[in-house]
């Protein structure tokens, strides 16, 4: 039916604009020209009579080496929710399935396959791949063939109304092109009154990228800028001794608990799934700070405390049985045999009946939190680095929730108050919104993949007193905008 549909439509098209002169003329047979199938799969043992052999049926097209143009908007869709035939299929016939990429990928490199010589393709897609680890395979199908022609980035502009989508459009040409015009929105008010015109495009044409590493594309001064920040050699990656997502419990709401009241060795909480109040043991807990907790120069704790069903010793975490659990913190066992039925339901059920049903699904990281630590948020809209000199807080993770530490190897002598100071930089917020996925609301990504990239210059000794001095400045300066207390206008003193 979606092929009689394209047909009438098509042939509805051309009457439009019919005269004297063509009303005489014959319909042309589109039936050759449509054709329905799996554009992805030609093997009939995978695909059954969906498979579709581009050469077989489309002959003409292919004695002259293949399409002159491929346009579309390929299917948005995680591979984990394909079948495990149609994936194996996948691994084993393109080049650039890698991790846990998305399906439109596949679409690029198949749409370029099946152009002829100088033949073109544009597509309309997500613009994660550009910085993604899973878009390494197809950047470096891109670079290895120079194709890019051009790249119209909207960033955070919602193309499609029905979702939130972050979308490009990608143009690629099959031939050597050895620069690419590369094009984003002025401003998405521009665009929203008056559409896509040049008007409302800023394109630059730049030097066809040479490398699969993660692409960020800037122009004019900007691309100077950029220059020089990629020209220093030293990275956080390299001076971080560890870079580490938040904690993932998978039952947050039962692990996380709302402090009402300290009393002596206890804490007066409420369960955030049921409402319920409990009493448990305040050594059987840790202060823990959700993404938003985590501030440019501050932290803002909420009265929320991680139950931690572990002790750490010599930087290793390992779980308290249920024996030690129960003699040391018997209020706190309590309260987990309580809940140990919704704690039955994590990973789909499979922690029912576990010997250790109280640990948590994902162990990582677990005694990195109790150190000093730089903290950042994932997902924020300026660069919001600040300080945990004593290790005392925790933080949750996973996605584009919480927040990622960050500690210093021991051969770099700046310490963490000089770094958070050069981390909060505008010059460094510069640097992440070029390289960064952006996010509706002007917020973008301070995962690890982007973080661990920034230059760092480290300061000479007079420069670190200086920044020593203006982090304490920035520091103190926060904590009294952040005082209840403060009338209003106080604050915008400050």
């Amino acid at each position: 039916k979606a092929v009689e549909l394209a047909q009438l439509n098509l042939l509805l098209k051309l009457l439009e604009d019919e005269t004297p002169e063509t009303h005489k003329r014959l319909l042309p047979n589109l039936r050759d020209n449509i054709k329905c199938g799996n554009s992805l799969i030609d093997d009939p043992k995978v695909a059954g009579d969906k498979a579709f052999k581009w050469e077989a049926q489309f002959p003409d097209v292919f004695r002259e080496g293949g399409f002159d143009v491929v346009v579309g908007n390929p299917p948005y869709i995680r591979i984990q929710t394909l079948g495990k035939e149609d994936v194996e299929y996948f691994n084993k016939i393109y080049e650039s399935p890698e991790r846990n990429y998305d399906l439109y990928i596949l679409f690029v490199e198949k749409g370029f396959n099946i152009l002829k010589k100088n033949g073109k393709l544009g597509f309309i897609l997500p613009n994660k791949f550009l910085n993604a680890d899973y878009g390494r395979n197809i950047r470096n199908l891109i670079v290895h063939n120079s194709a890019l022609w051009q790249i119209l980035d909207f960033k955070d502009y919602q193309i499609f109304d029905s979702a939130t989508t972050y979308t490009c459009l990608l143009f690629l040409r099959k031939e050597l092109n050895k620069t690419f015009i590369y094009s984003n929105v002025k401003e998405n008010s521009l665009l929203e009154r008056g559409g896509l015109n040049e008007l409302n495009i800023k394109n630059f044409t730049i030097e066809h990228p040479s490398s699969n590493n993660m692409w960020g594309f800037s122009g004019g001064v900007d691309a100077d800028i950029m220059e020089k920040l990629k020209s220093v050699k030293l990275r956080l990656g390299e001076i971080a001794d560890e870079l580490f997502v938040g904690l993932q419990t998978s039952a947050d709401p039962i692990y996380i608990v709302k402090v009402e009241k300290e009393k002596n060795n206890y804490l007066e909480v409420i369960c955030r799934k049921t409402g319920k109040n409990y009493t448990i043991e305040k050594d059987a807990v840790k202060k823990i700070l959700m993404g938003k907790d985590i501030r440019r120069w501050s932290l803002n704790w909420r009265n929320l405390a991680l139950i931690f069903p572990y002790k750490v010793r010599d930087k290793k975490a390992s779980l308290i049985g249920e024996e030690e659990f129960k003699k040391i913190f018997p209020k706190t066992w309590e309260y987990l045999v309580d809940n140990k039925k919704l704690l039955d339901l994590r990973e789909k059920g499979k922690w029912k009946n576990r010997q250790n049903w109280h640990a948590f699904v994902y162990e990582k990281n677990l005694a990195s939190f109790s150190q000093p630590k730089i903290l950042t948020q994932v997902l924020a809209s300026k660069n919001s680095f600040t300080l945990d000199n004593t290790g005392e807080y925790y933080f949750v993770g996973g996605g584009n929730a919480g927040g990622y530490g960050i500690t210093i190897k021991k051969e770099y002598s700046m310490n963490q108050k000089i770094l958070v100071g050069i981390l909060n930089s505008k010059t460094l917020e510069f640097y992440l919104k070029k390289i960064s996925t952006p996010f509706r609301g002007g917020y973008y990504s301070y995962g690890k993949r982007f973080i661990e990239q920034f230059p760092i210059v480290l300061p000479d000794k007079i420069k670190e007193v200086r920044i020593n001095l203006l982090v304490d400045q920035m520091i103190s300066l926060q904590k009294k905008f952040n005082d209840l207390k403060l009338a209003g206008n106080e604050k915008e003193l400050i």
